[in-house]
């Protein structure tokens, strides 16, 4: 984007690509409030405060020895992460 564009453009994350990391990582986050926590989520960028998302998932991430693919909580840390410049 910014090779193609420079200053005269920009881009938002795509909302529902990160709804459904936070889904899944709901699921370790929120064990029979899933739903109620990923609406709360879903909210914060919204409202330029991802970095509050970021702390919520930080507390709950996984050890780096658990395989990527059962570590929902942090491939969403990192998908937020790699896109902070992204949600505004």
């Amino acid at each position: 984007m910014k090779e193609q564009f420079g200053t005269k453009g920009t881009f938002l994350v795509d909302f529902y690509h990160l709804s459904e990391y936070l889904s899944a990582a709901s699921k370790t986050v929120a064990k029979g409030a899933e739903i109620i926590w990923l609406r709360e989520q879903q909210e914060s960028p919204k409202q330029n405060k991802a970095c509050e998302v970021l702390a919520e998932l930080r507390f709950y991430q996984e050890p780096e020895d658990v395989l990527e693919m059962n570590a929902p909580v942090r491939r969403c840390l990192r998908y937020i992460e790699s896109k902070l410049d992204y949600l505004d």
